[in-house]
């Protein structure tokens, strides 16, 4: 019933407000278009962690350009293969292309969706200080 479905919504909020708390930030994001370069920074002393990636469309919006553009379906390879480049390192380069993710909608004008966060180096090491003591 509605109680039930709210109490999902009221348990979704705790959880989303206890990672954001623990996290201390929200998500980072970029799009990078098709046959373009760009990189993944984080200050000194923080490390990417990837939490989503996807090449392809999912708006119309991002990199826009004249000609057949429809929606792609999710391209599950993305995450994997940005993942290898950046995941626990402080800078990556990544270019959006074909060659790169594979092609889940030929001429179509494509991107790389990436959703990061930039988390402390050190912070594995500082829990372990704490549970062996």
């Amino acid at each position: 019933g509605p109680l039930s479905s709210c109490r999902k919504c009221i348990l979704h909020f705790i959880v989303s407000f206890s990672f954001f708390l623990l996290l201390g930030t929200p998500y980072l994001s970029k799009n990078i278009c098709e046959n373009r370069r760009d990189a993944l920074i984080c200050r000194f002393g923080k490390i990417l962690k990837i939490q989503y990636a996807n090449y392809g469309r999912t708006s119309y919006r991002v990199c826009r350009r004249r000609g057949s553009i429809k929606i792609c379906p999710h391209n599950r390879a993305s995450l994997p293969i940005v993942r290898a480049k950046c995941q626990n390192k402080r800078y990556c380069s990544l270019i959006a292309s074909n060659n790169q993710f594979g092609d889940t909608c030929p001429g179509t004008y494509k991107y790389l969706h990436v959703r990061y966060l930039c988390r402390p180096k050190q912070g594995i090491f500082f829990l372990n200080s704490f549970t062996n003591s």
